[in-house]
C-alpha cells in the first residue's frame, strides 16, 4: 500500500511544483515592473473618481505596490461595510510582459476593445497596456455598483495621461 501511495504522491507533488514555479515566475516578471514618474494619485482626479463612484471621495491612498509599480486606492464616503472604492496600479517598466504576466493571473480573460495597445477584463477589472504603461483599473470591492464602463473609461485616461 506503501508503495502505491508514493505512486499518487508524486504526480501530485510534481503538479505542485510545477504550479509554485509557473507563479515565481509570473512574480518575478511583476517585480521588474517600473513606477511613472509621477505619483499614480495623480493620474485621476478627485472629481473623475467621485463621478465613477457616485459618491464624494472620502479618502485617498497611494505608494509602490507589491508588483514595483505604483497604486492608488480612492474610497467613497459611505462608511458601510464595503464602501464603494476604485484601486489603480501602472507600471511603466517593460508593460508588454508585465501585461502578459498579469492577464495570465486572471482567471477569465475577454477582449476590451478601443483601450490601448491591448486591455481584457474579467468581469471586475481591465487590464490594459499602451506602449508606455500597464494599468489595472478596478472596483476595489465585486458588485459594488461601479458599471465596467466606468472603469474602462477611467483606464483610457490613465494610458493617455502615462
Amino acid at each position: 500500500m506503501e508503495r502505491r501511495s508514493m505512486v499518487l504522491i508524486k504526480p501530485l507533488f510534481a503538479a505542485l511544483m510545477l504550479a509554485a514555479l509557473a507563479s515565481s515566475v509570473a512574480v518575478a516578471a511583476l517585480a521588474g515592473a517600473g513606477t511613472p514618474k509621477r505619483n499614480a494619485c495623480g493620474l485621476l482626479t478627485r472629481a473623475e473618481i467621485s463621478t465613477a463612484m457616485r459618491e464624494p471621495v472620502s479618502s485617498t491612498k497611494g505608494g509602490r505596490s507589491p508588483t514595483g509599480g505604483l497604486f492608488c486606492n480612492w474610497v467613497g464616503k459611505d462608511a458601510g461595510l464595503f464602501p464603494k472604492g476604485i484601486s489603480l496600479i501602472v507600471a511603466t517598466s517593460n508593460p508588454k510582459d508585465l501585461y502578459a504576466a498579469s492577464g495570465a493571473l486572471l482567471e477569465k480573460r475577454k477582449p476590451v476593445p478601443g483601450v490601448g495597445v491591448a486591455a481584457v477584463t474579467d468581469g471586475n477589472v481591465i487590464l490594459a497596456r499602451s506602449s508606455r504603461a500597464m494599468v489595472q483599473v478596478g472596483a476595489t470591492y465585486v458588485n459594488s455598483g461601479i458599471a465596467l464602463a466606468t472603469i474602462r473609461g477611467l483606464v483610457k485616461k490613465v494610458l493617455a495621461r502615462t
